[in-house]
């Protein structure tokens, strides 16, 4: 499956979690999309520096942190102690094949 990189953490100390964590997008059609949206939180005493999410497979992955509730707004972000954003990662296979992220 492909995973969501969320570079370097700041502090060692902060807690960041992602939800959700596991997502069969199950059988998509070739050159169709399906999206699903994403929430990082974090559960720290402190704020967190991304220095860049990425998608290890941007062949027939999309990652957009400007969308969803909350949105992330940007892949190097600074996300406050309790604070949470969203993001959609869209599935657009080449190929015809299954895909669980």
């Amino acid at each position: 499956g492909t995973t969501v990189d969320m570079g370097a953490l700041a502090y060692s100390a902060t807690r960041v979690s992602a939800a959700p964590t596991l997502t069969d997008f199950g059988e998509v059609t070739v050159a169709t999309s399906e999206s699903v949206t994403i929430t990082i939180t974090n559960s720290g005493g402190e704020a967190v520096q991304f220095t860049g999410m990425v998608l290890s497979d941007t062949t027939d992955y999309t990652l957009d942190p400007g969308s969803g509730g909350t949105a992330c707004g940007s892949t190097t972000l600074s996300l406050a102690a309790g604070g949470s954003c969203t993001l959609t990662v869209t599935f657009t296979p080449t190929t015809d094949r299954k895909s669980v992220v």
